[in-house]
């Protein structure tokens, strides 16, 4: 039970006022198990917990007075003696498997963890054991069988997630240098427990149980509780673990091999490292989801993730590392989909995002079309067109603009993100391809449900009928073979067609084929004019005047804010220092004898206004 003040953040103990469902008791009641109370002043144990949760000021009263009246507990109260515990705790790891308990490594150690932002402080200790198996043997070298507790409960899962990281908690230095690390079982791997070493390097496989002791366990997340924040106990774990891994046996002396030895021939596969990274990956996300924002890859960092591994391990490339990264980073889609086909486990979920190469051109904005963006971009504009070759949008934009149509530019072949937006823009709005009449213009269109509206014979057909009569299909078409038995000799770039008939010729054509796909919901497209343009001349001129007045009694604050804004010492909480500068003008506003006068006439009139909407309302009833 989190029974002191200095457990909770300052944030944490006003959430904690708010979220007490009696609101008929006394603080002192509603405070009863905290160590503090009796050191809290009569006048604040007698107020009502509704007083002091809808007063930030008589929060922060209370919270200082209980910390005030009382010092923290120094040091964590351990109820047995270490050895004891010591030997108990390997007796129950020997219950379940065979262990070498002469080479058993095991330790209690108390922490204290302190945090002067957030106030929050409390002491901890850690039970740690690492006891080598006598059923495994060399074939199994490096192997760790991990057991994770938090007040002696483990995990369903083992515990492992408890004892992961996305702050590089786990930190220690030694002869070696300082060492940050991510999880536990990172640190463990840098002492010999690990896949990649050569066999002589690593230790004997052993089974690792750590269990933290906290009043304060800081969940992370709600999936069963597989997470704690890890914070407040890494380095003392990380520490730890280092000095006791040295004392766990190797295999060195026992002839055994310095190197990795692979070939070609029976290491893993690049796509079997693939497969390996998602799974993990997967596991991380679902314990920590924050990790997609904190932690997000590109499909190139996720190969550069695996790389040192694939290296470690003596991976050997069949043509070279450029080639394999390459095609690693193109294939976790596809993976994703192979590993779960019947899970919706995509790329985004896992956190791994590709590059943007789509551009979507509207009403004079140009944004790239990336994952977090594809829903809000679909839903834009009445007509999309989307168009394969580079430049082409530019020319296109000042037509597109004044018909409030959409131009997308794939940059080449259709990639994942830009087939999203077309399937998402295709629910509510109409989608038309633009291509070349070529066959990567042909296998482009058949990879999405729009509709492909040129170039073709066709268009250079309608152009002459429709004010080009001097345009000739030759000076468009070029030659055009290709290896493996494409049927057409010939193509028709949208280049070509713009170098004939100019930007306004095509676009002519272009308007052309989307009156065939009418209706259109112009809705999109065009914005009804906002209320405040539509008011009478007196009323804008009185709120022209209005905020004028607004702006010269603030005028002298403003100025004072933006000098300190100017001459900032250091970054700070934009949205902290936001509402402060708001309370500041506030209280000028709502102190001014002016505002007060306007204020009191406008309240005249609002109590007529009920009056006038209630017959409005009638009128239209009776109409």
């Amino acid at each position: 039970m989190a029974d002191s003040i200095y457990y909770y953040k300052r944030g944490e103990f006003k959430q904690y006022f708010r979220t007490i469902t009696d609101q008929s008791i006394l603080v002192s009641d509603a405070l009863a198990g905290f160590r503090e109370i009796k050191c809290l002043p009569k006048r604040l144990r007698e107020l009502t917990v509704p007083q002091v949760s809808e007063d930030p000021k008589l929060i922060a009263e209370v919270y200082h007075a209980l910390r005030d009246g009382m010092q923290p507990e120094s040091k964590y109260k351990l109820l047995y003696d270490k050895e004891e515990r010591q030997k108990e705790i390997v007796d129950s790891i020997a219950e379940s498997y065979d262990i070498d308990r002469n080479n058993t490594q095991c330790k209690v150690v108390t922490g204290y963890y302190k945090d002067d932002k957030t106030g929050q402080q409390f002491p901890y200790a850690v039970e740690i054991a690492i006891a080598p198996r006598k059923d495994l043997g060399v074939d199994d070298a490096g192997e760790v069988t991990f057991i994770g507790s938090v007040n002696d409960t483990p995990a369903i899962d083992g515990g492992e997630r408890y004892f992961q990281s996305d702050q590089y908690a786990y930190k220690w230095t030694d002869r070696r240098g300082e060492h940050c690390k991510s999880t536990a079982k990172d640190v463990l791997a840098e002492f010999g427990f690990n896949s990649y070493w050569g066999t002589s390097r690593r230790r004997v496989p052993s089974v690792v149980s750590i269990n933290v002791k906290t009043n304060v366990p800081d969940w992370l997340g709600a999936a069963g509780k597989t997470h704690m924040n890890q914070i407040p106990y890494g380095e003392t774990i990380a520490k730890t673990l280092s000095t006791m891994s040295y004392n766990i046996p190797s295999y060195r002396g026992q002839g055994y091999a310095m190197v990795y030895e692979s070939s070609c021939s029976d290491q893993k596969s690049a796509e079997e490292y693939l497969d390996d990274f998602l799974r993990e990956r997967r596991q991380e996300i679902e314990a920590d989801p924050s990790l997609r924002i904190t932690d997000r890859l590109t499909q190139r960092g996720a190969w550069y993730r695996v790389r040192p591994r694939m290296v470690a391990d003596g991976f050997e490339p069949r043509k070279n590392w450029g080639i394999t990264g390459e095609s690693f980073a193109g294939n976790i889609r596809q993976h994703c989909k192979d590993l779960w086909p019947d899970e919706n486990i995509t790329r985004e979920y896992l956190g791994i995002f590709a590059k943007a190469r789509g551009m979507f051109y509207y009403k004079g904005g140009k944004y790239p079309i990336e994952f977090d963006a594809i829903e809000e971009l679909a839903s834009k504009a009445a007509v999309n067109i989307v168009i394969e070759k580079d430049g082409v949008p530019a020319v296109l934009e000042p037509y597109a603009d004044k018909y409030g149509v959409a131009l997308i530019n794939t940059q080449g072949r259709f990639v994942d993100y830009v087939k999203d937006f077309v399937r998402a823009a295709m629910e509510d709005s109409v989608v038309v391809t633009l291509l070349d009449d070529d066959k990567v213009g042909h296998d482009m269109a058949k990879s999405t449900d729009a509709t492909k509206i040129g170039v073709s014979k066709e268009t250079v057909s309608w152009l002459q009928q429709n004010g080009y009569p001097d345009l000739r299909l030759k000076d468009v078409q070029e030659e055009y073979s290709l290896d493996g038995g494409y049927s057409r000799d010939y193509r028709i770039e949208i280049d070509a067609i713009l170098a004939e008939v100019k930007a306004e010729g095509l676009w002519k054509y272009i308007m052309h084929k989307l009156k065939e796909l009418a209706p259109f919901d112009l809705r999109k497209a065009i914005d009804m004019p906002a209320n405040e343009v539509l008011y009478p001349a007196e009323l804008s001129d009185f709120l022209s005047y209005f905020n004028e007045y607004t702006n010269r009694i603030l005028k002298d604050e403003n100025e004072k804010i933006d000098h300190e804004l100017e001459q900032a010492s250091e970054l700070t909480d934009i949205k902290a220092k936001e509402d402060e500068i708001q309370q500041r003008l506030d209280e000028i506003v709502a102190k001014d004898p002016g505002m007060e006068l306007i204020v009191d006439k406008l309240g005249e009139l609002l109590k007529k206004l009920p009056e006038m909407l209630a017959a409005a309302k009638e009128e239209d009833y009776k109409t």
